[in-house]
């Protein structure tokens, strides 16, 4: 018998855009992987690179970006891990595309989730 989490609704039910923020090493990415039927979902590495663990391969951030915003468009769903590693020049084409989709925003972070939430 699986236990779920409590958080495992909450996660079920992410119905529109979404941030997903709290202190390294706590589980959220897990949660989200293992909860969250998505679509695309890839981590912004520290070089500025996008992993996708489903087939352990690197691509480049600007194809993947364009990826992002065509499954956006598709209404599809989208996660970015590490979301605070993203150059800043993604955001507001990402903004641009709300509420298309489902995008969930995942990080650890608080001052670069605070400076998102006030841009």
């Amino acid at each position: 018998m699986e236990i779920l989490r409590r958080e495992y609704n909450d996660v079920k039910n992410f119905s529109s855009w979404t941030l997903v923020y709290g202190r390294r090493k706590v589980g959220k990415s897990f949660l989200v992987r293992k909860y969250v039927n998505y679509n695309l979902y890839y981590v912004i590495t520290r070089d500025l690179q996008a992993y996708f663990p489903a087939d352990n391969s690197f691509r480049n951030l600007n194809e993947v970006f364009s990826l992002t915003i065509k499954t956006l468009r598709e209404n599809k769903t989208v996660v970015i891990d590490e979301f605070q590693r993203m150059p800043e020049k993604y955001w507001d084409a990402l903004s641009v595309e709300h509420p298309n989709g489902k995008l969930i925003l995942v990080g650890s972070s608080f001052r670069i989730m605070q400076k998102l939430v006030d841009k």
